[in-house]
């Protein structure tokens, strides 16, 4: 009995190895493009390659969105974004190198997105806000086609997170006086979890105070 005890139990710990071998092979780990640190917290490591990301209202954030992938090599383009400066572009840490914009696409904004996110890496683009919908579907197909990352600066329907901001705070004024220094840029990101909260430091050079450390008091 006990023979036929142990080779039950043989077999028994030969189920579970295959078991956990065949969710090894099963499970897959999704790439990601590179971002900033923050964003990265936030959005799973990264950006989704094939995805569309919506910001309210921030060019900067946006741009910050970018940046990771640009400085990793990568091929960025900006559609309807005519105030887009290439110093606010580098501060950002955009490759200027590997940058192309096209500040006025007019009509034509659906048909030229469609265009860019087919052949570059990431893609910013403002939402002309009139849009219709078959339009923004079609572009998300060829987004997860092509494995590029499209991020918009306004809304836009099925978006894979949101990016919202919602305090921005200068830093150097004190009652009406002094000169800034820089700015505190709070954010929520909305995707399928839960809403995070987190604040961005303009420019990125600046680091976050740490928090205060509690003291006790025996």
């Amino acid at each position: 009995m006990s023979g036929l005890a142990g080779i039950v139990e043989h077999m028994f710990e030969l189920g579970v190895l295959r078991e956990r071998i065949r969710e090894m092979e099963t499970t897959r780990v999704e790439p990601r493009v590179p971002t900033h640190p923050l964003f990265a917290r936030l959005l799973g490591g990264g950006l989704k390659p094939g995805a569309v990301y919506s910001v309210s209202s921030s060019l900067t954030v946006a741009m910050v969105l970018a940046a990771g992938a640009s400085g990793g090599g990568a091929w960025c383009a900006s559609v309807g974004i005519p105030h887009l400066g290439a110093q606010a572009a580098h501060e950002a840490g955009i490759n200027l190198e590997r940058f192309v914009t096209i500040p006025y696409p007019g009509a034509q904004w659906p048909t030229v997105v469609g265009a860019l996110v087919d052949s570059f890496g990431i893609v910013l683009a403002r939402s002309p806000g009139d849009m219709p919908a078959a339009s923004a579907a079609r572009i998300a197909a060829v987004a997860r086609r092509a494995g590029s990352v499209l991020i918009v600066v306004g809304d836009w329907p099925g978006a894979e997170a949101r990016i919202q901001v919602v305090a921005h705070t200068p830093l150097g004024v004190h009652q009406g006086h002094g000169l800034v220094v820089g700015h505190d840029i709070a954010v929520t990101v909305t995707g399928k979890g839960a809403a995070q909260r987190a604040v961005l430091p303009w420019p990125l050079t600046r680091e976050l105070p740490a928090p205060p450390r509690l003291r006790l008091v025996v």
